[in-house]
């Protein structure tokens, strides 16, 4: 297997009158890979609703290492868990994974059950940190 590093700063843009959170995800420099924009949400939370877990989704032109196809074109999936109690913010991202959709099924007779069903496959990972705000002073 080939281990491809791809480095990009996202922004994620909260949308009014959701819960739990979901919005915009921007890149904050173009991309050859990757789309724009996308679609994020919060997809786990806890019992006081302190957010457990964050995906997000961008279109992906395919990502290739020589002739082999490390990522199919088409939507790239980041999921990651989330980090505190909820207290402080921001909450920090762990265990990031890249999944595509691979549709399964069948074509049985006449039947075409293709498209019908659908699973994640996990095709690497990720490490995210919080962007440094040059607006802000430098902790001490």
């Amino acid at each position: 297997s080939t281990d491809v590093r791809l480095d990009c700063g996202v922004r994620f843009e909260i949308d009014a009158g959701f819960d739990p959170p979901q919005g915009t995800v921007r890149l904050a420099r173009p991309s050859r890979l990757l789309a724009a924009e996308g679609f994020w949400k919060v997809s786990e939370t806890d019992d006081r609703d302190v957010p457990k877990a964050i995906s997000w989704r961008l279109q992906s032109t395919g990502i290739r290492a020589g002739e082999e196809e490390l990522v199919p074109p088409g939507p790239l999936y980041f999921n990651a868990l989330l980090e505190g109690d909820g207290s402080t913010l921001p909450l920090q991202l762990t265990a990031g994974r890249l999944t595509v959709k691979e549709d399964i099924g069948a074509d049985v007779g006449i039947f075409r059950a293709r498209g019908i069903l659908a699973e994640f496959k996990i095709v690497g990972a990720f490490e995210a940190q919080r962007a440094i705000d040059p607006a802000q002073p430098p902790a001490s």
